[in-house]
């Protein structure tokens, strides 16, 4: 009976480098018994090579379908039918299936995705990477603002969202619990996203968990650029929604991201970080009791959350990016 490796993230998790290390190397690991699910089987177009793994299999699953995703609804259910083929045909013992935008799907969804797999085989197993809240939601936010969700809340706005509507990405025990029900808690592999991870790197730890080494040495996963310029980026955002290509600006700052690393690096001080762990620290606690998960609220070395722009950091910015004005 194969084994089927369902890799739902969690978000700012390292899926990015990978999902871009699978990619790349396909054939290598079919050759070690590793089935990967990507659309780059099917598809020769440039758009399906985005290092998002599995999402266009996914699509079927996911609730809010990313904006800056470019399809077509035959091409989507295209994908899902002709991997479940594959999933099936395949002589691999493992199949492996990524995409982070299955963390926060509905359980009903989650339920058909279950019922899909499990027609193929017995053996499913979900791989959860779990990243300590204070540096997620900061990351979150800063990606929101500088990727494609064009933010344009402040971050004051953005943390009472997080704290008043407990989504399911910011809330780890609650949505742990749903995997636990539809796949069962003994199908669940947890990891904490940390200093420990094996090699100090999310690939070499993620192939330790399937019993296999990687075929060279991973790239550093996705950059977010500093807070400072993320707030830069907010006010743009603010200022020229509706009249710009907003995603220029996103391909601008992913092709030059090391420009935009000046001033402040973290939104997240300590009041809004006393705020999140008043919110969360109980549901983290069993978290760490029942998956043994050593989750932190550290605030070590972040900066206060009250960002304040300089003329100079603002000039800066705007000198950047005016050839896109």
């Amino acid at each position: 009976m194969k084994k089927i490796f369902l890799h739902v993230g969690q978000y700012k998790t390292g899926t990015t480098a990978l999902q871009k290390y699978l990619l790349e190397n396909i054939q290598y690991l079919e050759k070690h018994g590793i089935f990967f699910c990507s659309a780059k089987r099917y598809f020769n177009s440039q758009k399906f090579l985005f290092p998002n793994g599995s999402l266009y299999f996914g699509m079927n699953f996911i609730d809010k379908r990313p904006i800056w995703i470019d399809y077509k609804k035959d091409e989507i259910d295209a994908i899902y039918e002709k991997t479940l083929q594959d999933i099936e045909n395949t002589i691999c013992p493992n199949v492996l299936i990524s995409t982070e935008h299955l963390f926060d799907t509905t359980t009903e969804k989650l339920e058909k995705l279950r019922d899909s797999l499990s027609a193929i085989s017995n053996e499913v197993y979900v791989i959860i990477y779990l990243r300590d809240l204070i540096p997620y939601v900061n990351s979150s936010f800063i990606q929101r603002v500088s990727g494609g969700n064009n933010e344009t809340d402040s971050y004051e706005l953005f943390l009472k969202r997080v704290v008043e509507k407990s989504e399911l990405q910011y809330d780890y025990y609650v949505n742990l619990k749903r995997f636990e029900t539809v796949f069962s808690k003994k199908k669940l592999i947890v990891k904490h996203f940390g200093s420990n991870l094996y090699g100090g790197n999310i690939v070499k730890d993620f192939f330790q968990i399937l019993g296999k080494e990687v075929v060279k040495t991973a790239q550093d996963e996705n950059r977010n650029p500093s807070a400072t310029a993320a707030e830069c980026f907010r006010r743009f955002n603010r200022a020229y929604s509706g009249k710009q290509d907003i995603n220029k600006i996103r391909n601008f700052m992913n092709k030059n991201i090391e420009k935009f690393q000046f001033g402040t690096k973290s939104f997240v001080g300590a009041n809004s970080a006393s705020l999140l762990k008043k919110k969360f620290q109980k549901n983290h606690k069993k978290i760490t009791d029942e998956y043994d998960i050593p989750l932190s609220f550290k605030i070590d070395n972040l900066q206060a959350a009250d960002l304040k722009i300089s003329i100079e950091e603002r000039d800066e910015f705007l000198q950047k990016i005016k050839h896109l004005l």
